[in-house]
Formats: structure tokens, sequence, C-alpha cells
């Protein structure tokens, strides 16, 4: 596969990504703030934190890392880019109690995420194990 084909399929998905972060950020917006606090800047950060969030689902489907490693490269991934992109250009317009609140948030939607994530990897294997004949060593 080529660099242009893998940095399409990642643009691709970042779109996506995009879009559903841009639905849920909106519908936050209206639901807790009246509809005040939907600014440009905070906007402007979305589509990198989506690429970075595409990138690393891709490192995750096509790395040759086993297991918790590539779970822990997802993550380290995600939070660096949440870090970068949401908490570093707001400066000072959030306070840190928000801030914690904020990341507090994001650890339990991944870790909620992550959960599900690997209770579908071990269903499958498990299925594959199960379908696979024995094959005589000796």
């Amino acid at each position: 596969m080529s660099f242009v084909s893998v940095l399409k399929k990642a643009l691709v998905s970042a779109c996506y990504a995009f879009s559903a972060i841009i639905v849920a950020y909106s519908l936050i917006v209206i639901a807790f703030f009246d509809g005040l606090g939907m600014e440009p800047f905070s906007v402007l950060f979305f589509f990198p934190l989506a690429f970075a969030f595409s990138l690393a689902n891709g490192i995750v489907r096509h790395s040759v890392a086993k297991g918790g490693k590539k779970l822990i490269i997802h993550f380290l991934i995600i939070t660096s880019a949440l870090i970068l992109f949401v908490f570093l250009p707001r400066g000072g317009m959030l306070s840190s109690g928000t801030s914690l609140i904020i990341f507090a948030a994001y650890l339990i939607i991944y870790a909620v995420c992550a959960g599900i994530y690997v209770a579908k990897v071990s269903k499958r294997k498990k299925q594959q194990e199960k379908n696979t004949e024995y094959k005589k060593v000796f």
C-alpha cells in the first residue's frame, strides 16, 4: 500500500471523525451552554484532532504490535492530540477544574471504549481458536 493511498484513507476517516466531533460538540454546547461558546477558534483545532484519531486507528488496525501495545500506542497518540489541540490552544480560557473534569471524562470514555474493543478482540480470537482443527505435533 502506497503512502498516498494511506494518506487518502486517513483523510477520509478524519473527515468522518471531524463531522462526528463537530456534531457532538455542537450538541454539548447547545445543551449545556445555550449555544454560547461555539467559537471558530475551538472548531479550528478539531480537524487535526480528528486526523490524529484516524491515524491512531490506522496504526492499531495495521500495526504488527501485539495485544496491549497497540492500545497503549493508540492511547498515547489520542491523549497527545487532545492535549495539543484542545487544552494548549485554549491557554488560560479553561480553569484547572474544568480541564480536570474534561480530562477525567475523556479517560472514562476511553476506558469504556477500550474495554469494548478488548472484549470484541478476545471474543473473535476465541472463535477462531474454536474453529481451527487440532493438528498433531508428534
